[in-house]
């Protein structure tokens, strides 16, 4: 499916023109609503609102969250929505437990969580992606983000490691869930502007609507940016709907539509000189070969939900998943190797059974979910002489099929007063099936059939003190086979496409944490601790030759992840007329909106992250450290708001220690502290924003493209990803 700009742009207009629908007021009272108070009609009474039964809100998501013994997060739309909302970046910027980095700013981001796909500048390893509980990774693990429209979601749920068991994952980094908005939760008729350096502009409409027995949400945006290098500039366009059928009180099914066409030039990395005094310089290769990541995607699925009675229900899920990306990338022409001109093509089939019942258990609360997930996937990987970005002569031609069967479930019963168990296990099935389709490789045939067993069990006890004080802990297993990226090599004689045999990721975790609320401060804290087997990395011998990715020797991965806000002063300007008291805090260390009568307030937001990534004595690397991500991460934010709707702030980020780029931990990224500020106003029914970044102009790395020994290249390795210069944005949304 392709849907370039201009199509966007007449969905945009037709969705701008839809006819408007009745919507449903925010409660005032309610942590989870956005925006300033609003004073319901007389006429209407929300005591207890009509819900979807296939699509939770964000109070329900955070509820939810809350019951988990282990590391989350959730990210509200309102959040992300004050400042620039583009890409991952502006809604995961800020949460404990996850690094997250961006090529000059674009669309091409890097997301680790607790080390999983360390060594990965690009693409998602090791985190299972989902759209409204649904995956939408391919099915061999891969993952990217260009797809997703930050605005057409409601919130972002992140299940950091085994903690995302309940959808079936049990990765080394866990899961991501975005959560589309519904007829019920969007505030009907919407539309979005923003624009900003570096050519930046992007527009957005949507519209949803409440009926009796249905509802409906539909969003498109356009937007393109010049790009802060040469070589870097992006145009995309999104489409996302969901429309909800009410069968009966107890009955409901949903679909959902979404569809991208994403366009990404690709600048390449720089040498350390060249990111310390050129860094909006772009590798000479990339231009020379028209380096890009350009793609379609188009996504089909379905949910059903029946509600057993007032304790049980059952979900049932149906998807298809298509994705086409033309990728051309270094070559060789001297020695005919390199990746060249990337054609794949893939389409994933998948469905999904969940059953929860929450019906109490000998006298006492409890809840427990079963699932099965089966998905299937055939790709056509194809690959080219890169002719200075145009396909060549043909390199390789792979036909591949992915196939999944995930097995999961969980209970959680209560021991007694606070206290409860968590115990669940998943039984994984997977095959990795790779057809040479070629006939020319010098190598010889690289067909490969693997196939992956899993077993992964979880046990985890939560202990609530009172309704705002928690406590957990956590022993589990983690399982994740190798993606066709690591399985299909450059190698051989001749730097041919090989195919190259793997074991699984393996990781036992133990962690332990807490979260709670007082009058004036949230808090989120865990520590973890994991010994990762056959981990997959990218490494040499001890000779210095390059061995491609292979499975490692022992790893560790530990680290600290801590998120707090404060409230440091009340009623400055306008005083409060309430005590301020807690309430349940949102996870990842978030305060609700303030509420009529709350007066103004003045709030310190604090997210640290600690990783200690190592071989436990690897013979060629000993104890070295991990490459990829600093050891200490953090951010600071002081913002002042009022209940009017006015918001400003003043932000931090902090990298204060050198880190290493390759496994031998020859070569270091240096530190970095930049800046950034924001204003805006929300009103009921318009907003608008304006933000500065990276104020002081400091040139560092976001990312780097990790390298097993820097010393065994030709010349200075380009391995630093330039973060993005100064640059300033504004925006502005009108809701009717």
């Amino acid at each position: 499916m392709c849907l370039d700009i201009r199509v966007a742009a007449v969905l945009v207009v037709l969705a701008s023109w839809a006819p408007a629908a009745p919507t449903l007021a925010a409660d005032p009272t309610d942590p989870a609503a956005s925006g300033p108070a609003t004073t319901l009609p007389t006429v209407s009474v929300h005591e207890n609102p009509p819900r979807s039964l296939t699509q939770p809100d964000a109070a329900t998501a955070a509820a939810a969250l809350r019951q988990v013994p282990g590391g989350t997060n959730l990210v509200e739309a309102r959040q992300y929505e004050q400042g620039r909302a583009s890409n991952l970046i502006d809604i995961l910027q800020g949460q404990p437990g996850i690094y997250i980095g961006s090529r000059g700013g674009t669309d091409d981001v890097k997301v680790s969580i607790r080390g999983a796909g360390l060594d990965r500048p690009y693409h998602l390893r090791g985190v299972l992606l989902l759209q409204d509980g649904i995956p939408i990774s391919t099915a061999d693990g891969n993952g990217d983000f260009q797809w997703l429209e930050p605005l057409a979601q409601q919130a972002v749920e992140v299940y950091r490691g085994a903690n995302a068991l309940e959808y079936g994952s049990t990765t080394l980094g866990g899961a991501i869930n975005f959560i589309s908005p519904t007829g019920y939760t969007a505030p009907g008729q919407a539309a979005r502007v923003e624009g900003g350096s570096y050519g930046y502009g992007k527009f957005q409409a949507q519209s949803a609507g409440l009926r009796e027995d249905a509802d409906y949400y539909v969003s498109a945006s356009a937007y393109s940016r010049d790009g802060y290098q040469p070589h870097s500039a992006t145009h995309a366009a999104r489409l996302s709907a969901n429309l909800g059928i009410r069968h009966s009180a107890d009955l409901e099914t949903r679909l959902y539509v979404g569809a991208t066409r994403s366009d990404l030039q690709l600048a390449g990395a720089l040498t350390a000189d060249e990111l310390r005094n050129a860094p909006r310089a772009a590798d000479p290769d990339a231009i020379a070969f028209d380096q890009r990541h350009d793609g379609n995607y188009a996504r089909l699925a379905s949910r059903t939900t029946a509600r057993l009675g007032d304790d049980a229900r059952v979900d049932f899920d149906l998807y298809w998943v298509n994705q086409d990306l033309y990728h051309p990338l270094f070559w060789n022409a001297d020695f005919l190797n390199g990746l060249g001109v990337l054609e794949l093509g893939s389409n994933t089939y998948g469905a999904g059974l969940r059953y929860v019942n929450e019906a109490p258990l000998w006298g006492r609360d409890n809840r427990w979910v079963v699932g099965l997930r089966p998905n299937s996937a055939s790709a056509s990987d194809r690959r080219y002489q890169n002719r200075f970005g145009r396909p060549g002569a043909p390199t390789a031609d792979f036909a591949e099929t992915w196939r999944n069967i995930d097995l999961y479930a969980e209970d959680q019963h209560r021991l007694g007063a606070g206290l409860r168990l968590t115990a669940g296990f998943q039984l994984a099935w997977a095959t990795r099936n790779y057809r040479d389709r070629f006939g020319a490789n010098p190598n010889g045939d690289q067909s490969l059939d693997q196939a992956y067993r899993g077993f992964s069990p979880k046990l985890g006890l939560l202990h609530e003190l009172t309704p705002t004080l928690q406590w957990y802990a956590n022993a589990s297993r983690a399982f994740g086979p190798p993606t066709s990226l690591e399985s299909l090599q450059l190698g051989g004689a001749h730097g041919d496409v090989i195919s190259v045999a793997l074991q699984a990721e393996r990781a036992s975790t133990f962690e332990i944490g807490t979260r709670g609320a007082r009058p004036r401060i949230v808090w989120d804290a865990g520590y973890y601790r994991s010994r990762v087997r056959d981990e997959l990395l990218t490494l040499n011998d001890a000779q210095g030759n390059p061995l491609g990715t292979m499975n490692g020797t022992p790893t560790r991965h530990e680290g600290i992840e801590a998120a707090a806000a404060f409230v440091l002063a009340r009623g400055l300007a306008i005083p409060a007329d309430r005590p301020g008291t807690p309430r349940p805090p949102t996870p990842g260390a978030n305060l609700a909106p303030l509420r009529d009568g709350d007066g103004d307030r003045l709030i310190l937001r604090l997210a640290w992250d600690w990783s200690r990534f190592r071989f436990t004595g690897d013979p060629v690397y000993g104890h070295n450290t991990l490459p990829g991500i600093p050891p200490h991460h953090v951010r600071a934010e002081l913002s002042y708001q009022r209940p009017s709707g006015l918001y400003a702030s003043a932000h931090g980020e902090w990298v204060p220690q050198r880190y290493p780029v390759d496994y031998a931990n020859t070569m270091h990224a240096d530190p970095w502290f930049s800046v950034g500020a924001r204003l805006g106003f929300r009103a009921r029914h318009w907003s608008a924003f304006l933000e500065g970044r990276n104020l002081t102009g400091r040139r560092y790395a976001s990312v780097v493209e990790v390298i097993a020994d820097a010393r065994s290249g030709f010349g200075p390795p380009r391995v630093f990803v330039p973060a993005e210069g100064r640059a300033v944005y504004a925006g502005a949304e009108l809701t009717w």
